[in-house]
């Protein structure tokens, strides 16, 4: 959703803002009575019984972008589906800011799991804009807590977000989600913490780029597993451009992740892959991959800034 309307912003093009809506019609028709949200719809309608609280926040994202834009448009559904993303964005505050953290719930908002990470850090996002929206203070102080909690739990002394030991988590794709929170809440808060955490984990993340421009799954920092994380290159160019007045070696780095990214986009391979990128390399392990989010962050990085 977030991608169609940016595309429509940018090219006023019909085309996107009617598969925003295709796109916001498909999500909420898994939305239960709590505002919950299924991560999975199967291809026969079946809506399963899990809720991934990262996925419900990038879900609430989108509908409170497209939310946004409506009301730009002055169109008759923007404030449905503002309270349509309203209700969402409570269901993440319920679990969240009841001590509650972790990453998988029931649809009927009971913890299945007891796992917490760095990368819930991001589900700040749609409170921000909710907050940026109603001026309620209680969105801006539930995105407060999701990140001095991701920096409290997960921040170390070099500008990287990990857990304890080695963890199949400690991703540099999900260092970048925690980065992308503290981006979010930085525009609303006063308190120069977040942005200067932010700052500190983006210098970390230019530190881990590889001569090629791409970057490791987890780098020498992270328990390298020798597997190349594309979208990461992609990620990282967003984050960069927020600070490019700030270090002039951040220019070269985003001109290295863009050649790294042109250089891997499938062309000529089939219809159902041609324009995408590889989720890991090498490609011999994901050779019929073509990875969804891989191609949205690399559109969002060619689209003016802001936090998404």
């Amino acid at each position: 959703m977030s991608t169609y309307i940016a595309l429509f912003r940018q090219l006023q093009n019909e085309e996107y803002l009617q598969r925003a809506f295709r796109a916001t019609d498909a999500v909420l028709r898994s939305m239960n009575d709590n505002g919950a949200l299924a991560s999975v719809v199967g291809p026969r309608g079946h809506i399963s019984d899990q809720v991934f609280i990262f996925d419900q926040a990038m879900m609430s994202n989108g509908l409170m972008e497209f939310a946004i834009e409506l009301d730009h448009l002055k169109h008759k559904k923007a404030s449905e589906i503002l309270q349509k993303a309203l209700k969402s964005i409570d269901f993440i505050i319920g679990r969240l800011r009841s001590g509650c953290w972790t990453t998988q719930y029931t649809m009927g908002g009971e913890k299945v799991d007891s796992q917490d990470s760095f990368f819930l850090g991001k589900c700040a996002q749609p409170l921000v804009k909710a907050y940026q929206v109603t001026g309620e203070d209680r969105f801006v102080l539930a995105a407060q807590d999701i990140s001095n909690h991701v920096i409290e739990r997960f921040l170390s002394k070099d500008g990287a977000f990990r857990m304890d030991g080695p963890h199949i988590w400690n991703r540099m794709h999900y260092h970048c989600y925690a980065i992308e929170g503290l981006l979010s809440v930085s525009e609303v808060v006063t308190d120069p913490l977040y942005n200067a955490v932010a700052f500190r984990a983006a210098m970390f993340l230019r530190d881990q780029q590889k001569d090629n421009g791409g970057f490791w799954n987890r780098s020498s920092s992270f328990e390298n597993d020798g597997l190349e994380d594309v979208p990461v290159a992609a990620q990282a160019i967003r984050i960069w451009r927020h600070y490019i007045s700030a270090d002039a070696s951040l220019q070269s780095a985003i001109e290295k992740a863009y050649a790294y990214l042109a250089s891997l986009q499938y062309t000529s391979v089939s219809k159902h892959l041609d324009g995408g990128f590889p989720f890991m390399l090498p490609r011999r392990l994901y050779r019929r991959w073509a990875c969804s989010w891989a191609c949205i962050f690399f559109i969002d990085s060619h689209l003016p800034w802001k936090p998404k």
